[in-house]
Parts: C-alpha cells; sequence; structure tokens
C-alpha cells in the first residue's frame, strides 16, 4: 500500500511539473510579438500578483504600443519581467 501511494504521489509530482512547464510556455509564446493578442496579454496581467497601478501603466502601454513593433517587443519583454518570466 505504501508503495502504490508513493508511485502515485510521484506521478501526481511529474503530471504537476509538466502542467507548470505548459503555463510557462503558453505565457512565453503570448509575449512574443508574432503572437500578441492584446486581449491575451492583459488577462495574464489582470492575474498577476501586480498592483493595480503597475496593471494599468502596463497595459495602458501595450494598447498604446501594439502597432508599432519595436516598441512592443520592448513592452512584452517589461511584462514577462514584471511576471517573472
Amino acid at each position: 500500500l505504501a508503495k502504490q501511494a508513493a508511485d502515485a504521489a510521484a506521478k501526481l509530482a511529474e503530471q504537476a511539473e509538466q502542467a507548470a512547464k505548459n503555463a510557462a510556455d503558453a505565457v512565453a509564446d503570448a509575449l512574443k510579438v508574432e503572437n500578441f493578442d492584446l486581449g491575451a496579454v492583459s488577462k495574464l496581467v489582470d492575474g498577476s500578483k501586480l498592483s493595480g497601478v503597475e496593471k494599468l501603466t502596463l497595459k495602458g502601454a501595450l494598447a498604446n504600443a501594439k502597432d508599432d513593433p519595436a516598441l512592443l517587443e520592448t513592452l512584452l519583454k517589461q511584462v514577462g519581467s514584471a511576471l517573472g518570466q
């Protein structure tokens, strides 16, 4: 019984690790200029632990930069840093 519990715990840990990796990959993909979706990135920012002021500042800057790829790339890097990416 102990071995079964240990095996089950190991499998759950492996699944959790894979889920975390998949989530991190999805965030990284969302923060690429070629994949940019203002709504999706705004949801990432809104779901973060950033302060309200930081969220508003980042989302406003992204909205203003959405048509300027060079500026957008810089801002997406800043968003990634702010989100711990």
